[in-house]
């Protein structure tokens, strides 16, 4: 995960260098490589400890009377602006290329790209392969009419068998 950061910032300066020259996959392709990204740098302060310096406390007296003007137990209060945005721990999108989400969308969402975003979020929502799969196949392939042995279908079951935990 810390290998691909470098790599992905690497390849959002490369784009950004492009100007006015962006297409919309070029676009697409950056926001994808940022929720990446963001999703690697949440994952990485979940699991990194915090550093705490190791500085001696300068010797001081004892207060004689508890001062007024603090009350133990009381905490800061957070900004909002301190708040992280909510994006789940983990995001399926962190494993979907770019040509996949475009196969994906076309060949298994009928080009609707909207379809496509919701049917991702729903995903995110489940916690077990089975749960996903079954509502992929009461939602999904009923939907748009799957063939089964299609290779981009059998790429998106994959997909979910890949991203959960097996259960």
């Amino acid at each position: 995960m810390q290998q691909r950061i470098p790599i992905l910032l690497q390849k959002l300066k490369e784009l950004s260098e492009q100007g006015n020259n962006l297409s919309a996959i070029d676009i697409d392709l950056m926001l994808d490589y940022t929720r990446v990204l963001y999703a690697d740098l949440l994952e990485i302060k979940k699991t990194t400890p915090a550093i705490q310096p190791n500085i001696p406390l300068p010797k001081t007296e004892e207060p004689s009377a508890p001062s007024s003007q603090t009350t133990p137990g009381t905490e800061p209060k957070i900004d909002d602006t301190m708040q992280y945005a909510e994006v789940p721990a983990f995001d399926i999108r962190t494993m979907i290329g770019i040509n996949d989400k475009y196969l994906f969308i076309t060949e298994l969402f009928a080009d609707d790209r909207s379809a496509y975003d919701d049917a991702i979020k729903t995903i995110n929502t489940f916690t077990r392969s089975n749960q996903a799969i079954e509502w992929v196949n009461k939602e999904l392939a009923k939907k748009y009419k799957w063939d089964p042995e299609n290779e981009t279908t059998v790429s998106f079951y994959e997909l979910l068998s890949k991203f959960f935990p097996s259960m």
